[in-house]
């Protein structure tokens, strides 16, 4: 991609390793915490939801 504003999480994650500069390990995960920690909200809520549901489908009658 030649245009760095449209790179996607993945991409802009290994460019914080650099084979002159080395990797920020510091950045790397602080910009992986912020990227996962949606997903763990949103887990968190529908979690119930979820579990009821395939409780529900693994029950025969």
């Amino acid at each position: 991609m030649k245009d760095r504003s449209r790179s996607t999480v993945p991409v802009w994650l290994a460019s914080f390793s650099t084979p002159l500069a080395g990797t920020d390990f510091g950045g790397r995960s602080a910009g992986s915490v912020i990227f996962s920690l949606p997903v763990v909200v949103f887990f968190l809520i529908i979690q119930r939801k979820l579990v009821s549901g395939v409780s529900a489908g693994a029950v025969k009658g």
